[in-house]
């Protein structure tokens, strides 16, 4: 009730003990407290244990009416009050969240910072040793090829010239020492040991473009050489686990962060490979329309639970096990596709897999110096 009018005595009751248990259990409501008995002491007792007012018989009608006024009033204001303070508390809870991820993204991007760092140290080192091994290769399929032609050439002139027994001597021999396969799998050898050391050169160019991370250089790129670069980087993570098959389109360069962009792909690729239990296969598909480059990255994995759908963008909210996840990675990356102006879109359903796509507008200006990106 929104106000009580209580006797100090009351039948089978008394009024002080009412009194306690409105204000006990609504504290809210108004009370008045209207008695003949005319005792500055109970009166005191009343105003203290919560009563708005102490009246006493007789009253005149206007006496009433302003404690009623005064005490439905009051009512209001502490309900007001009471309305403001949860406002205000939902608010700071609100701030206090969005300074804790504020602050995490913060510490996120110094570890990305320092793993740049460690992966700049580690391109240097073996950039030089994988360079004396690519170049020794393929010097030795130049000379390994020349051994091919004269033994080739000595075949030939031992069959011409040579007597009949000593061909038979030189064919047992080649067969015993198993000289052709020794010749055949010497090329093939050397051809893989090639591709492997092309394959390690190439990922050192990508940790290289990978340790320039917090680069805040904004520059003409090739969205398809950044997917590029993001799965040779994490091809380790997702080799054992899934097919990618690539539709990449033919895409106008565009002013941007490469740097922020391969992270975005990266943790998408990452993340479609631990949705993925088992074998899957993982899609990765570009496209250029109407102004706007579209990348889209989906996965035959486990799917996103539609009740969780409206919270993955959510900083620290994950689904992964403990020590799996941070929960930042989304939260991320939309920060960064809407650094460029773009949008970014997930469908998933539970056993279904999950597509992303995230459509960026090509900028074909470079930036005003001081201002922001020209779209």
């Amino acid at each position: 009730p929104a106000l009580a009018l209580l006797d100090i005595n009351l039948t089978g009751d008394s009024g002080v003990r009412l009194l306690r248990t409105i204000k006990e259990t609504a504290p809210e409501t108004g009370v008045l407290m209207v008695t003949a008995v005319d005792d500055l002491d109970t009166a005191m007792f009343c105003i203290q244990a919560g009563a708005d007012d102490y009246i006493v018989k007789p009253f005149s009608l206007d006496r009433i009416t302003l404690s009623v006024r005064n005490a439905l009033e009051k009512r209001r204001l502490l309900l007001e009050n009471r309305q403001n303070l949860i406002v205000l508390e939902s608010s700071l809870q609100e701030q206090a969240a969005q300074f804790r991820a504020a602050q995490a993204v913060a510490m996120q991007q110094e570890k990305l910072a320092a793993i740049g760092q460690l992966a700049a140290g580690v391109a240097h080192e073996v950039n030089n040793p994988i360079g004396y091994i690519t170049s020794n290769l393929r010097t030795l399929a130049k000379y390994f090829d020349r051994i091919e032609r004269y033994i080739a050439a000595q075949d030939e002139w031992l069959t011409a010239l040579a007597p009949q027994q000593i061909a038979a001597d030189r064919t047992a021999l080649r067969a015993e020492l198993k000289l052709d396969r020794l010749l055949s799998d010497g090329s093939a050898l050397i051809g893989e040991s090639l591709e492997g050391a092309e394959r390690v050169r190439d990922i050192v160019r990508d940790l290289k473009s990978f340790s320039h991370l917090d680069d805040g250089e904004f520059k003409q790129a090739d969205l398809n050489a950044c997917l590029e670069s993001a799965i040779d980087i994490t091809w380790n993570e997702l080799k054992y686990k899934a097919r990618v098959s690539r539709e990449l389109g033919e895409l106008p360069k565009t002013f941007c962060y490469p740097r922020k962009l391969e992270q975005v792909f990266m943790n998408l690729l990452v993340n479609a490979g631990h949705a993925i239990d088992g074998q899957g296969e993982i899609g990765l598909r570009s496209w250029h329309a109407d102004g706007v480059i579209g990348i889209e990255v989906s996965d035959t994995g486990c799917g996103i639970p539609a009740e969780n759908l409206g919270r993955i963008f959510e900083p620290f909210f994950t689904t992964k096990e403990i020590g799996k996840g941070t929960g930042l990675g989304l939260a991320i990356i939309r920060e960064i596709v809407e650094q460029h102006h773009g949008s970014i879109e997930v469908k998933s359903a539970p056993g279904a897999g999950t597509t992303v796509t995230i459509r960026i507008p090509v900028c074909i200006e470079p930036p005003a110096v001081g201002g922001e990106e020209e779209r």
